[in-house]
């Protein structure tokens, strides 16, 4: 959980350094490690993507939680910000 939560503030942080961007996508990357199918990781995972140019990569992922359920706020919150940022590609 701190993983994909400190990711999540790293990327909100709108910080421009890269080593602050490789820090959020290595412990998104950890957290999806532990829980692959985590959609509040794979989030972060996308958004880190997006941010260092892998439009495709992070499209796929996009795609992913798109297709899955989700129960509780959070993932609900995070899937309607997946709808969002896919309208937008």
């Amino acid at each position: 959980k701190y993983c994909v939560t400190k990711a999540k503030a790293l990327l909100d942080s709108q910080n421009p350094e890269l080593d602050i961007l490789d820090w959020a996508f290595h412990l998104a990357q950890m957290a999806l490690i532990l829980e692959p199918k985590n959609m509040l990781a794979m989030l972060q995972y996308a958004r880190c993507q997006l941010r260092r140019g892998e439009r495709d990569d992070a499209l796929r992922v996009l795609e992913d939680i798109h297709e899955m359920t989700h129960s509780g706020n959070d993932e609900r919150d995070a899937w309607f910000f997946t709808l969002k940022q896919l309208a937008l590609l």
